[in-house]
């Protein structure tokens, strides 16, 4: 169901602004579905990217999650103390 409203979405996107370019315009401009082409092919490619991408970059944003947590526990920890970090 997520899938067809996306793809529903998508395809209503592209027909807005094409009807937006024909009233503003008074001619048909055919070239909106062309963009709207090379979106989806980019939007394709950058998937199959972070797919191969997302392990590392998961375990380095966990990393800097841990990191951060730990330092704003030590914040914490010293203005409690009175020692301004």
């Amino acid at each position: 169901m997520v899938d067809g409203v996306l793809v529903g979405s998508i395809l209503s996107l592209g027909a807005i602004g094409l009807t937006m370019a024909m009233h503003m315009l008074r001619f048909a401009n055919f070239s909106h579905a062309e963009l709207l082409s090379i979106g989806a092919y980019s939007a394709l490619v950058f998937d199959g990217l972070f797919q191969v991408l997302y392990p590392p970059l998961a375990g380095a944003i966990a990393q800097a999650q841990r990191l951060r947590a730990e330092t704003d526990a030590a914040d914490v920890a010293a203005r409690a103390a009175g020692i301004d970090a």
